[in-house]
């Protein structure tokens, strides 16, 4: 039996895909944790194995004579985490660094790579990534593509899933409420929509500092924080996801509620675009990012007939599966077996 230990800094919803490695009768897995801001209700329960909470990174002791064959972690940017991968490498345990970031060859990624190649590159053995987006990331810092593993986020199948739910004429947003999500460009964009004669409704869930102008907003049905297994449920019930991020690592709310049959619609910043859309096929990339533009791409969404809407959100639902449980853990295997 193969021992997996994996440090997850504030353990999310999609943490959930370690299921598939707790699962598997050859795998045992030792988790560590930090807690997020708003805890996924439940998930040690889910999971079906303890979660080791800790403060910080630094509360972590792995001895080195322990019998561990892989240690995955993230953040890369923590000087402990990087001492212990080292020290751990050194013993023969093999190492995977997680990075959910995107290529964007900025001057601050230009000078990372260097610090990447000197300082992290040679304390690990593999980097694990969400998507194409981040394996891009990994070879511009130097990483050979025969050890950058793809599968580090996705939807937890158990909860997010097409289930009974009839699909409604809806738009839903979820995640924070903020600028960097573009959060006021939707509301503004929506009003223009419905000011056109828009039929679809835009429900909203999530908090942050912009959740004002949702409460006050008419046009809008607010919930607020949503917990993932009601959450499953708003996307299944709803035929169009919307996420206009200014930047977006991954998104992998996207995948979720790619899972539950959405068209999506996306900002072209959201990381996730080159792994879970194909443009025109199962969502629409919006590259003018204005409220003039936005609404006509709602208006585009209203009028899908029935059968383009049905393979529309069907291929959804393909692209969604190549990242879920079972996807993470075919990836950790493959790293064990390196």
């Amino acid at each position: 039996m193969k021992h997996v230990v994996v440090f997850w800094e504030g353990l999310p919803s999609c943490g959930l895909l370690l299921k598939g490695l707790i699962d598997d009768s050859d795998i045992r897995l030792t988790l560590y944790a930090t807690r997020p801001s708003v805890p996924f209700k439940d998930i040690d329960r889910l999971l079906g194995t303890a979660v080791n909470y800790v403060d910080r990174p630094e509360d972590i002791h792995i001895s080195e004579n322990l019998d561990i064959d892989l240690f995955i972690f993230t953040g890369w940017n923590n000087k402990y985490l990087l001492s212990l991968s080292q020290k751990l490498k050194n013993t023969g345990v093999k190492t995977a660094l997680v990075s959910d970031n995107n290529l964007s060859y900025s001057i601050r990624q230009l000078i990372g790579s260097i610090y990447f190649r000197v300082f992290v590159k040679p304390k690990i053995n593999f980097a694990f990534v969400p998507g194409q987006s981040g394996y891009r990331l990994m070879r511009f810092f130097g990483m050979e593509s025969s050890v950058i593993f793809i599968g580090n986020y996705g939807a937890f199948s158990e909860i997010f899933n097409t289930g009974d739910e009839l699909k409604q004429d809806s738009i839903l947003y979820v995640g924070q409420l903020s600028a960097r999500k573009n959060f006021r460009l939707l509301l503004e964009s929506y009003d223009c929509y419905k000011s056109n004669n828009g039929r679809l409704s835009l429900t909203v869930a999530g908090t942050g500092e912009l959740e004002q102008l949702a409460a006050e907003n008419e046009l809008v049905d607010y919930l607020g924080f949503v917990q993932p297994h009601d959450l499953a449920k708003l996307m299944r019930k709803s035929k169009f996801f919307v996420l206009l991020s200014k930047d977006e690592h991954w998104g992998t709310v996207v995948c979720e509620a790619a899972a539950c049959g959405c068209v999506l619609v996306t900002s072209d910043k959201v990381g996730s675009n080159s792994d879970l859309i194909m443009n025109n096929i199962n969502g629409f990339i919006a590259q003018d990012l204005d409220k003039r533009s936005i609404s006509e791409l709602f208006h585009r969404c209203e009028n899908l007939s029935p059968s383009l809407y049905s393979g529309m959100s069907k291929s959804s639902i393909q692209k969604a599966g190549c990242f879920n449980e079972e996807t993470y853990k075919l990836a950790v295997k493959n790293m064990l077996m390196r």
